[in-house]
């Protein structure tokens, strides 16, 4: 019985920069497959256990995935894209179970 899973990995980059000087595979890559693709593929590993067992989800973020902080828009933009896709799993789930 698995009670919940809780994600935490967040990476962030030196901030001061604008947006133009990120790179796509260096800075925005890194960025999203740490804080967005890690949150999902720790999630989807679980999740066959956390259905079984009505377990939880919890995934932290920052205050960034919901406010841009300006020559920050590498870590905004995978922040922002955790906290959507969390909301899209917390509704699929409510479906669910």
């Amino acid at each position: 019985m698995l009670w919940g899973v809780v994600n935490a990995a967040v990476e962030s980059r030196a901030a001061g920069l604008p947006a133009e000087m990120y790179s796509l595979d260096g800075d925005y890559g890194s960025l999203v497959i740490t804080n967005l693709l890690g949150t999902a593929a720790v999630t989807s590993a679980f999740m066959p256990l956390l259905v079984a067992s009505r377990g939880r989800v919890v995934n932290t973020g920052c205050l960034t995935g919901l406010v841009s902080i300006p020559a920050n828009a590498a870590h905004s933009a995978s922040m922002s894209a955790v906290v959507s896709w969390s909301e899209s799993l917390r509704s699929n789930q409510h479906a669910v179970v």
